[in-house]
């Protein structure tokens, strides 16, 4: 999952690899689109364990995100109601159906869009805390001048890539855009990580205009 801000538009970009895990163990890869359209002016996507099925309950935070979506109609309203809604359901999970290794992290979701003509971003992430789900974070991002925010566990080859490629700054979000698909694309060719992979979904969002994909692979359509 990564994104780029400055003061005039914002660019998310996520890959299209899906690891589905299951309380008896198993587990699967397929692909899905990571970025989903909420309504017109707002989005969402997330990292992490997207859903379980386990001990008859079953979640999938995307399905969460569009019936809150259906309620809310600004980031953070989306996003409270989501980290409502997901809380419950996680607390009713077993823990192993949740944990994942070499991370406490259960599921980060990123909320973006236009609210009253202004851009808003929110990232919720949920971790697994002595055996229990803990809403531990609730980011908002500035939009500020130039800020990558890039997912933790890929933070030095991300800096790699943007030191030996991205070269100076540029006012056109279709060029970052570009770059952040050079990224994305690097990071799943370098880092080893089974659970990145497939194609790359960019979504540019601008105030007081629509969205734009920049990149909208298949399963998105």
């Amino acid at each position: 999952m990564l994104f780029f801000s400055d003061r005039s538009f914002f660019v998310a970009g996520i890959d299209t690899k899906v690891h589905a895990k299951y309380g008896d163990g198993t587990e699967k890869y397929s692909f899905s689109c990571k970025i989903t359209s909420l309504d017109a002016t707002h989005f969402f996507m997330a990292i992490g364990r997207f859903g379980v099925i386990d001990q008859g309950v079953t979640y999938d935070v995307y399905s969460i995100a569009h019936d809150v979506a259906k309620t809310e109609s600004t980031t953070a309203g989306i996003a409270n109601a989501w980290d409502r809604v997901t809380a419950d359901i996680l607390s009713r999970v077993s823990p192993s159906a949740l944990s994942k290794p070499g991370t406490n992290e259960i599921v980060s979701g990123v909320f973006f869009g236009i609210d009253a003509g202004e851009i808003a971003v929110r990232q919720d992430t949920f971790l697994l805390e002595a055996n229990r789900p803990i809403l531990k974070a609730q980011a908002i991002h500035p939009i500020q001048d130039y800020a990558w925010h890039i997912q933790q566990n890929h933070a030095e080859l991300a800096a790699a890539f943007v030191h030996d490629n991205v070269t100076g700054m540029s006012d056109s979000p279709y060029k970052w855009a570009n770059d952040l698909s050079g990224l994305r694309k690097y990071m799943i060719s370098n880092s080893n990580d089974p659970e990145i992979g497939g194609d790359i979904s960019i979504v540019i969002v601008r105030p007081n205009a629509t969205a734009e994909w920049f990149s909208k692979p298949d399963v998105c359509k």
